[in-house]
């Protein structure tokens, strides 16, 4: 039986690996990866079949502004960036006094109250996520990878983005 889960487990991991390749999404693992307890990238329905299913992720919503993050354990590769945001940010954070953290496409306020969303590149830098880009796309192609296993999303209010991105460069050295 042992022998059996661990036939499968490693079935698993081979079909996982070629679902990442396929799909050209780097995964790097750092020498003190967090603890995600059980929130690990997966397939699924059927964690053996990369054709078939579609990879799920956990995600890290971090605010920078204000020192917050939202973990999720499993985000669908289909799901899109305002989705996700949508979702979170249903209801107002405890810690945004001001309700700069909102999410609604359907809301043209200048800015105001709607958030922007980024990524770290591999180089180091930062990319601005559109709203409709699935997670899929924000991790494919090389420019992004999956560090330790977690797509990182930085969320900025539209308000304070260019103040964000040039202490950004100025933490990194690059203004």
């Amino acid at each position: 039986n042992r022998l059996r889960r661990a036939e499968r487990a490693k079935k698993e991991r081979l079909a996982l690996n070629a679902a990442l390749h396929a799909r050209g999404i780097r995964v790097r693992t750092t020498d003190k990866p967090p603890d995600l307890e059980d929130a690990e990238i997966c397939l699924k329905p059927d964690p053996l079949s990369p054709a078939t299913s579609q990879l799920h992720f956990p995600l890290l919503l971090l605010y920078p502004i204000h020192a917050q993050s939202d973990f999720l354990k499993s985000v669908n590769e289909t799901s899109t960036v305002a989705d996700i945001c949508a979702t979170v940010l249903a209801e107002p954070m405890q810690w945004d006094q001001e309700g700069e953290y909102v999410c609604n496409s359907d809301v043209d306020d200048g800015g105001k109250g709607v958030v922007k969303c980024f990524v770290e590149t591999r180089k180091g830098g930062m990319m601005k996520v559109g709203r409709k880009v699935r997670v899929l796309d924000v991790v494919a192609g090389g420019k992004c990878e999956v560090v330790d296993g977690v797509v990182r999303v930085f969320v900025v209010p539209s308000a304070r983005v260019s103040g964000w991105v040039e202490e950004m460069k100025r933490l990194r050295g690059k203004s």
